[in-house]
């Protein structure tokens, strides 16, 4: 996909906090970046845009309550879910590296439970098993006994 120089390119703000806790985020090379002039805000509050003539706003609206402009329109919304239903090779990848965690923990976790584990060991047995803190894995554990 290659930009229009003529059309000017759309502006996509990011919030990437800079301190010990956080990562810097990193952005795969992928065709749709031509299309955007990508800038980073170190804060939560709305960036100066100056004059725009069209502003979509995607995120929590909560966090978006003062930013201008329409939150999270449904038509950009959804075709911004649709780029999602083709994965490129390297999430393929994190999806099977995460699924074999996944499965891992979840053996672990029935396991533990057919032992007759308690609702806090079986989590522990999750955890073991995936190396994962409660915080690092992708969602809570529910666990009912």
């Amino acid at each position: 996909m290659a930009a229009d120089p003529a059309r000017p390119k759309t502006i996509a703000f990011t919030v990437s906090a800079v301190d010990f806790w956080h990562a810097s985020l990193e952005l795969a090379q992928e065709p749709w970046l031509a299309e955007f002039e990508i800038r980073f805000s170190k804060s939560h509050s709305a960036p100066d845009l100056g004059d725009v003539s069209q502003l979509a706003v995607i995120g929590d609206p909560w966090l978006l309550a003062e930013v201008p402009g329409e939150n999270n329109p449904g038509a950009l919304c959804g075709a911004l879910d649709e780029t999602r239903v083709h994965k490129t090779a390297y999430e393929i990848a994190c999806l099977a590296h995460a699924n074999q965690l996944a499965i891992a923990g979840h053996q672990a976790a029935r396991d533990a439970f057919l032992a007759g584990a308690s609702e806090f060991e079986i989590n522990l047995a999750y955890q073991r098993a995936t190396q994962q803190r409660e915080a690092d894995a992708p969602y809570h554990s529910i666990i009912g006994a």
